[in-house]
């Protein structure tokens, strides 16, 4: 049995656990959580591919609206 202290995060889905693994706070967890190209993933944000691209990259800050809708795919996905 885990201990209780390890499992604080027992309420989280597979999906969600899969994107925290990933790392949550990253467009490329979350994407590939959601199991999207950057051309699917761009259009849900209402952003172009390349935008999505340099998030991954690095080469552009993400900034807290578009990480928070991003979540929000992934919550959406959960309930459903």
């Amino acid at each position: 049995m885990i201990p209780e202290t390890v499992c604080a995060y027992q309420h989280l889905t597979p999906l969600c656990v899969c994107a925290y693994i990933r790392g949550m706070d990253s467009i490329l967890g979350i994407r590939k959580a959601l199991g999207l190209s950057q051309v699917e993933m761009a259009a849900r944000l209402g952003l172009h591919q390349t935008t999505i691209s340099r998030f991954e990259r690095g080469e552009l800050p993400t900034d807290k609206r578009t990480l928070l809708a991003a979540q929000a795919l992934l919550a959406g996905r959960e309930a459903a």
